[in-house]
């Protein structure tokens, strides 16, 4: 149960730290992207290590993910610097628009894990295949990971 919480406070945390990327990206909507900003976040986050481990740069590890993470941070930092009257004024006039974003977000979640509930076990045709999937993923120090069936083999 604790999980979901958990899930809901790093999208939370995503989304505040990219917000200001996405607050630059997405200037001419009226949210400034920050409905965008979870997802973004997550996506930066995950293309930068799989990047780094698809190049062989650094290893699939926990270390290179906060490392990512770091300089995705650092670059939104920035940017927040930037903007930061941008982001102020922005802040003041729609935070409202903010809050009515985080709590429709919320209530899909929420829709989601309930719907989860339902049926939440590793079963039917596929998920068996993409449970060995993750685990290659999970184990492997670099990308491709190796194939759940072809022991040893990209």
């Amino acid at each position: 149960m604790t999980w979901i919480l958990v899930w809901w406070l790093w999208a939370q945390a995503l989304g505040l730290l990219t917000f200001p990327i996405a607050f630059v990206l997405f200037r001419r909507l009226y949210d400034r992207g920050y409905a965008f900003s979870k997802i973004l976040g997550l996506l930066l986050v995950a293309y930068g290590v799989w990047a780094a481990g698809t190049s062989r740069a650094l290893p699939n590890t926990r270390a290179t993910a906060l490392g990512v993470l770091a300089i995705v941070g650092l670059v939104s930092l920035a940017l927040a610097w930037s903007q930061r009257r941008a982001l102020g004024e922005f802040l003041r006039e729609r935070w409202v628009v903010m809050v009515t974003a985080d709590i429709a977000l919320l209530a899909f979640y929420l829709l989601g894990v309930a719907l989860r509930s339902f049926d939440p076990g590793v079963s039917h045709t596929e998920q068996p295949m993409d449970f060995a999937f993750l685990n290659a993923l999970s184990r492997s120090r670099s990308f491709p990971p190796e194939d759940p069936w072809l022991s040893g083999y990209p």
